[in-house]
C-alpha cells in the first residue's frame, strides 16, 4: 500500500474521532458510533455468510421473476395470495451464479451511527455521561482494505453530516476569544509544602462542552436536505434538545463578556 493513503487514512481517522456527530466521550476503539467488520468475500462481492444462507432479492429487481417457484417454498399461502406483500426471496447462491462460492478479497464494512446529546449542554459532567447520548443509525459502506474503509467513511461522513471537527467548529466569537487568550489552569507553589507547586483551575476560563458542540452542530443538521428526508420523524424530540441552548447561564454569559472587553482592541 503507498504512503498517501496510509496518511490519508490516519487524516480520515482523525476527522471521525473529532466529529461532533460522533464525539461523544464514548472510547471506542475506532471512533465513537462506528461498528467495523472484516468479511471474506467471492469474485461478485458476496460474503460467505450471505454465500451459505443466499442472496436476497427483492421484488422490483428485473430478476425476481426468475425465482416464483422460490416463493412457494418460503412464503405461506396466506402471504401467496397477496403477491403485493412479498418483498424478497432468498436465492442460493449456486443457482445465482451458477458456481460455489469461493473465497477472492477480504471486504472491510461499517456503520456509522450518530449521537444526539439528550443532556444539559451548559453543564460539562453532563457531557462525559454516556446515557445522555441516544443513537442512531447513520451512514454504511465499506473498501478493500481497512485504510481504504476510513477514507470511504469520512468521505461519506463529510457529505452528510459535514466537514466540521469537535473542537474547530461551532464556537462563537466570544468563546474563541476566551479559550485563545485565557489559560484554562496554572500551577502555584504550594503553601505548606517547600519546592511543591498545585495546579489551580482557572475560574475565567469558559468551557465548552462536547454535549453543547453535539447540539448547535445538530441544529445545523436540521436544516440539511438529508436530515429533512430522513429525519424529520424526530424533529420534534431533537428540538427539545436544542431549546436548551437558549438557557446559557448569566455567570458564563458575563465572563465571556468581560474577557472580549478586556481583549478589546
Amino acid at each position: 500500500m503507498d504512503l498517501k493513503t496510509r496518511l490519508d487514512a490516519s487524516i480520515a481517522l482523525s476527522f471521525l474521532r473529532e466529529h461532533p456527530a460522533f464525539c461523544n466521550q464514548g472510547g471506542d476503539s475506532i471512533c465513537n458510533g462506528l461498528w467495523f467488520m472484516m468479511m471474506p468475500c467471492c469474485k461478485h462481492g458476496i460474503s460467505e455468510d450471505a454465500g451459505k444462507r443466499g442472496i436476497t432479492v427483492y421484488q422490483g429487481d428485473v430478476n425476481f421473476s426468475k425465482f416464483n417457484d422460490l416463493l412457494v417454498e418460503q412464503w405461506d399461502e396466506a402471504d401467496l395470495s397477496h403477491p403485493s406483500d412479498i418483498l424478497h426471496v432468498e436465492v442460493p447462491y449456486e443457482r445465482m451464479y451458477g458456481e460455489p462460492w469461493s473465497y477472492d478479497h477480504m471486504e472491510y464494512w461499517y456503520e456509522l451511527t450518530f449521537f444526539v446529546f439528550e443532556g444539559d449542554p451548559w453543564d460539562k459532567k453532563e457531557s462525559w455521561k454516556m446515557e445522555n447520548y441516544g443513537r442512531y443509525g447513520g451512514v454504511d459502506g465499506g473498501g478493500n482494505s481497512f485504510e481504504e474503509m476510513l477514507i470511504n467513511a469520512a468521505s461519506e461522513v463529510k457529505k452528510i453530516f459535514g466537514d466540521y471537527q469537535m473542537y474547530h467548529s461551532f464556537y462563537t466569537e466570544d468563546e474563541l476569544i476566551n479559550q485563545k487568550t485565557v489559560e484554562p489552569m496554572f500551577s502555584v507553589p504550594c503553601v505548606d509544602r517547600v519546592g511543591y507547586s498545585q495546579i489551580i483551575f482557572n475560574d475565567k476560563y469558559v468551557h465548552v462542552n462536547d454535549g453543547l458542540i453535539n447540539l448547535r452542530w445538530l441544529k445545523w443538521f436540521m436544516g440539511t436536505e438529508y436530515a429533512k428526508k430522513n429525519w424529520d420523524f424526530s424533529y420534534t424530540e431533537w428540538n427539545g434538545y436544542i431549546d436548551k441552548l437558549n438557557n446559557e447561564p448569566e455567570k458564563r454569559k458575563e465572563l465571556l463578556r468581560k474577557c472580549k472587553l478586556d481583549n478589546a482592541i
